[in-house]
């Protein structure tokens, strides 16, 4: 009988592909290496390390890709050990490599060893909305001009599609500077400039992350900003989120802040009624 067709190996390989994989995120089980064909049980427990060595290693690889500042705060040895751990917990569940490490951020909260880096899981946060905005939908971003065109009682009835890269995170930490000061390009003055003036723990700070073209673009808006950002996401017209703005923030300018976000093209797209 074809073995394709032949129900009972298909459960046996299954079986066995289950515990060869629980074995390269953890410990090589009695049951595993019997099925090994090597000529010693010493050889196949160094084989088996060597592979699963070079998993950890392209796992650990590819998670410092994702997350390059934190694992700069941090420093190589020790975000390897952290990445050991994190993936014996949280193995990778999806082939494409684009949902790797999505967990990190809630990893890093309750982790024993990076508990009292407070500031890091939302930095972790900040690098995968970049990730996220990277790979989001195309879509042409609203131009100044195309709103203009509509009348302005219909604009204030409608909705406002934002952009469907905008990530908006917000902190009680000051993520933006942080990871701003550890960026490859940025000049030695620059990080003295924000270590000095920007870099102050317990700052709280709001950052969008939006990719309208080729590249990820990130900014740090003040709080009214992203307030009014929030209620258009929430699904408010123009005119219910001016207005739910201004309840709490009496010196929002309407004005100025269309217009940044029609220049940072966080807009995509008005509904109208």
């Amino acid at each position: 009988m074809n073995q394709q067709n032949d129900p009972e190996k298909n459960i046996e390989l299954t079986h066995w592909q289950q515990n060869f994989y629980e074995g390269l995120l953890g410990e090589l089980s009695p049951d595993l290496q019997k099925s090994f064909q090597t000529t010693s049980k010493k050889s196949s427990q160094q084989r088996f390390a060597i592979y699963q060595n070079n998993v950890f290693y392209s796992l650990t690889t590819a998670l410092g890709d994702l997350y390059p500042v934190v694992k700069k705060l941090v420093g190589d040895d020790f975000f390897t050990g952290t990445a050991g751990v994190y993936f014996r917990q949280h193995p990778p569940r999806q082939a494409a490599m684009v949902f790797l490490g999505e967990n990190f951020a809630d990893f890093l909260c309750n982790f024993e060893h990076t508990k009292t880096m407070v500031y890091l899981p939302d930095v972790a946060a900040l690098e995968l909305a970049r990730h996220r905005a990277y790979h989001a939908a195309d879509k042409a971003p609203l131009t100044a001009e195309a709103m203009a065109l509509v009348a302005p009682e219909l604009l204030a009835q409608s909705l406002i599609e934002l952009h469907p890269s905008l990530q908006c995170i917000q902190s009680p930490e000051p993520i933006f500077s942080i990871w701003q000061n550890n960026q490859e390009e940025a000049s030695d003055s620059q990080k003295a400039a924000n270590q000095q003036e920007s870099v102050q723990l317990g700052e709280p700070q709001q950052v969008f992350i939006v990719r309208p073209v080729y590249s990820v673009d990130m900014y740090q808006v003040p709080d009214d900003i992203y307030a009014f950002i929030q209620y258009l996401q929430r699904g408010c017209t123009l005119a219910k989120a001016i207005e739910n703005t201004l309840e709490k923030h009496a010196d929002f300018n309407v004005g100025n802040s269309i217009q940044f976000a029609l220049q940072a093209q966080l807009f995509s797209d008005i509904i109208s009624p």
